[in-house]
């Protein structure tokens, strides 16, 4: 009795194990949390648009799309994982992912990565059919289609400030699909416009962060970045004033919460900045990997703003 129940207990920490490596090479611990939050940003704005009724009753479509998201992210994340697993491998701060990939192995990763993508297109053709917006559909192939060539040919990861420019357009069209399919209608009011733009300042600040951090390890592995060109300090100045301009905007539009929360975190950029001034670029990348984690700071921001947005 002894022995099965050892060997039961051994199956359930294997599999319980391989959930938790497929979650790391996903990336899901650090992109899951803020995703939710983009959720509630979209709710929020729903909350000024429609009748609470509507949005009651497209809460099961808005999931089924969250789904979809997550599927569209997930395969990018698969391919990233992938294709720059020797270049993570020394990176102390994403080590883990590497490993958790030589468990899971190549072959397996690689068949999640194509049923997340047939999963993403079914989920976002459903959704058309029922919805007759074809641009739900287009939107969401092009979801896949970036997320994909974001690390293969043309690699839109080595293509200067345009990498954070698609990423930051995949965040902004993530809560446009949102905001559709829980109020049944397109963004249209200059406050919805105007708070997808304070969106877009803040997260395209969260993404210049986030490679600042790997700036070192990229450039020791012959991969050019952005935040190469500027250096990893005017990197950092560069996401606090991104985010300081959104925390402007979302001021002009009332969120008052949300901007002092953004207030803080761009003084907080601005501390890392003025840290790793002088340090060599090895320095420079440790310590914005210790004190900046994008899965922490973008949940602070978005769930905040979606806060803000439901309290208004």
């Amino acid at each position: 009795m002894s022995s099965s129940n050892e060997a039961s207990e051994t199956k359930i920490d294997f599999h319980l194990g391989f959930v938790s490596d497929i979650a790391a090479i996903g990336r899901l611990p650090e992109t899951l949390g803020y995703n939710i939050a983009y959720l509630g940003v979209a709710g929020g704005l729903a909350t000024k648009a429609v009748e609470l009724s509507t949005i009651v009753a497209n809460c099961w479509l808005l999931a089924v799309g969250f789904i979809a998201v997550m599927l569209s992210k997930v395969q990018a994340s698969l391919a990233d994982v992938i294709h720059d697993r020797h270049l993570d491998r020394s990176n102390p701060s994403k080590s883990r992912i590497p490993a958790a990939l030589a468990r899971v192995g190549i072959d397996s990763a690689a068949t999640f990565l194509v049923v997340s993508v047939i999963g993403a297109m079914m989920l976002w053709g459903w959704i058309t059919k029922l919805t007759g917006d074809i641009r739900i559909l287009s939107v969401g192939t092009l979801l896949c289609v970036f997320g994909f060539i974001y690390t293969y040919p043309p690699r839109i990861k080595e293509r200067g400030i345009s990498n954070h420019l698609t990423t930051t357009a995949v965040d902004m069209a993530c809560i446009w699909l949102f905001f559709m399919l829980v109020a049944g209608r397109g963004v249209s009011s200059m406050q919805q416009w105007g708070i997808l733009v304070a969106v877009g300042l803040y997260a395209f600040g969260y993404h210049v962060a986030h490679q600042a951090a790997d700036t070192y390890y990229d450039r020791q592995h012959g991969i050019s970045t952005f935040t190469q060109e500027i250096g990893a300090t005017q990197s950092m100045w560069l996401a606090g004033l991104a985010t300081t301009i959104s925390t402007i905007v979302l001021a002009a539009f009332g969120a008052y919460l949300s901007a002092g929360v953004l207030a803080i975190l761009s003084f907080g950029y601005a501390t890392i900045a003025s840290w790793t001034h002088g340090e060599r670029e090895q320095v420079k990348s440790y310590l914005i990997s210790r004190w900046f984690s994008i899965g922490i700071w973008a949940l602070i921001q978005n769930a905040t703003l979606a806060m803000d947005l439901f309290l208004q």
